[in-house]
């Protein structure tokens, strides 16, 4: 792109905010050269910079982090849609990588471990452990706070994975069940297949945390009835009871057999139609 900036010789800046328009036209600054340009040639909207500075002093922006609200360790769920496209943008966040203990992604839709990003080239104190499935799961951990101690069969008919950790402060070890069910899969089999996979789970006398996309509102419809006598069976308490997408609906669902109140926080993403979800553990 060719900016000839001298008056008679073609381009000339005149308007508030020409320059802007014009340079914003060019693509890479490779492929930017201006001939003829003087700083006077930059034309302002007085009034603009008036009203940008009364803004900048008198409607301050404050906003905290949903994370700087929760003290104890986080987990994080996210619907990524894809791992490869995104997962770059997602940690652009430092507060994720710093602030969480265990980020567990859905829909990841990876298809070759080996030709994908791994956490630790992110961050050499997280690791990342991947479930390629029909459309893909992920769990990744901080090495300070989780130590990874065990990855669970999957054993029935689910998109799932689950592994056993250990925190390293409290020496707690639980049971992180992650899950993503298409929206249509049979929902009475899923259950069932869930409730078989959680009995197996529950003779080792471990913390439950299950959470996952499972695709089903518990409070639209007679969906809630799908969900009872797995929570009472299991004593599994639904800790995430707000929508967790852009067209509203509860999809992204936390459920944990620890009936603490805990800490629990959402922030919109915009790479995703999921909302990110942090829980305190």
């Amino acid at each position: 792109m060719m900016g000839f900036l001298e008056s008679g010789k073609g381009t000339t800046v005149k308007r508030p905010g020409m320059l802007y328009t014009l340079l914003s036209r060019n693509k890479t600054r490779s492929g930017l050269k201006l001939d003829g340009f003087t700083s006077d040639m930059i034309v302002t909207n007085q009034s603009a910079l008036v009203e940008m500075k009364r803004m900048r002093e008198e409607k301050v922006f404050n906003f905290n982090h949903p994370i700087s609200l929760i003290d104890s360790p986080i987990l994080l769920l996210l619907n990524i849609r894809s791992w490869i496209k995104h997962i770059a943008h997602h940690f652009n966040d430092q507060f994720y990588l710093g602030r969480c203990s265990i980020m567990c992604f859905t829909e990841t839709n990876v298809r070759q471990i080996s030709e994908i990003a791994r956490v630790k080239s992110f961050h050499t104190k997280w690791k990342d452990y991947h479930k390629v499935t029909d459309h893909g799961l992920a769990i990744c951990y901080n090495k300070e706070y989780m130590i990874l101690i065990q990855v669970l069969d999957i054993t029935f008919d689910l998109e799932a994975t689950a592994c056993i950790f250990k925190n390293c402060q409290s020496h707690e070890k639980f049971i992180i069940f992650l899950i993503y069910r298409k929206n249509t899969t049979n929902i009475q089999h899923f259950f069932q297949e869930l409730s078989f996979q959680l009995t197996e789970f529950a003779s080792l006398d471990l913390r439950i945390i299950l959470l996952g996309d499972f695709n089903l509102d518990p409070w639209k419809n007679d969906n809630n009835s799908h969900y009872i006598p797995l929570r009472n069976d299991f004593n599994l308490n639904i800790k995430s009871d707000f929508a967790t997408h852009i067209h509203a609906g509860v999809l992204d669902l936390i459920f944990d057999t620890d009936s603490q109140r805990h800490a629990l926080e959402w922030l919109p993403t915009p790479f995703s139609d999921h909302f990110i979800i942090f829980y305190g553990l």
